[in-house]
This record gives C-alpha cells, structure tokens and sequence, in this order.
C-alpha cells in the first residue's frame, strides 16, 4: 500500500513541529528557571513568570493544535475538519510568529544580562519558535489542498492517458 503525498508531507510536518516544541519548551523551562534562580533579577513590571507567560500560552496552544490534528488524522475525519484545522494552525502560526519576534527583540535587554544561561536558551528557543512556525505553514499547505485535486476533476496521471 503506497503512502500518499500529502499523508507524508503533513506526517513530516507534524514530527517537525513535535521536535521544535520540544526544543522550545526545553529553553524556555531553562531561561524560566534561571531567572527565577536569578537574585540580581528584578523586574520593574513584574516578575519572571508575568515576562515568559504569553511564550509558555503560545506554545501550550501550538502543543493542543497538534494534538488536535493528530485525533483528527487518527479518527480519519481530517476531510471533515479541514477547514478548522487550517484555521486553528493559522492562529497557531501567528502566536508563535509573534512570540518569536518578541524573543528576537528582547534577547538583547538589560533585564536578561544577569541570566546565566540567556544566550543558549534564547537562541534555543528562537529556532524551536521559528521551526514551529515554518512547521505550521506546510501543515497548512498540506492540510488546505488535500484532496482538492479529486474535488475539482483534475483526473490522476493514470487516469489521463487511459482516457484517451
């Protein structure tokens, strides 16, 4: 039985994306931890948790999406749920698109000098949120075009040199 394209691609997509959350929340609970270790580090709007809580619901979001897609590709229904599935990664997408601008613009802060690990888990974190990212926009390719070619009677390669 041969594995369809789309079943591949978005079946790659997935595992991509599975590893870079991983990545991301590994850096993310390390920069957390430092900080809170962290005795110079005092912020003047709030503590270490108020700063990382938006990446930590981004990628806590992104974590139930996937979850999501995978129940619904286990389940078969993913032709039902097409479209919400595309709308969920959309929104998963640009949460994490954001909270990886706002990594990329708070690395260099004053604020985070005194974090003993910022560098590595900054930069962890920045490739986990951009992967997702990129992972999100080929689920959304993959995931909005299957089966579109069926739907609109573009005949298979197969199919077209039997007909005539």
């Amino acid at each position: 039985m041969a594995i369809s394209s789309a079943v591949f691609y978005g079946g790659a997509a997935w595992l991509l994306a599975l590893a870079a959350e991983a990545i991301s929340v590994a850096s993310l609970s390390k920069l957390h931890n430092d900080c809170n270790d962290s005795v110079a580090f005092e912020l003047a709007d709030g503590s270490c948790a108020d700063s990382f809580r938006p990446t930590w619901w981004a990628l806590m979001f992104q974590l139930a999406v996937l979850a999501a897609i995978l129940a619904v590709a286990c389940l078969k229904w993913i032709r039902f749920f097409r479209v919400a599935l595309v709308f969920m990664l959309v929104m998963a997408a640009s949460v994490v698109m954001d909270q990886a601008e706002a990594t990329l613009a708070g690395r260099d802060a004053r604020r985070w000098r005194e974090i003993e690990s910022k560098e590595e888990a900054f930069d962890g974190m920045l490739a986990g949120l951009i992967l997702l990212s990129v992972a999100d926009w080929v689920m959304v390719f993959v995931i909005g075009t299957m089966g579109l070619a069926r739907a609109k009677g573009v005949p298979r390669p197969g199919l077209a040199q039997a007909a005539e």
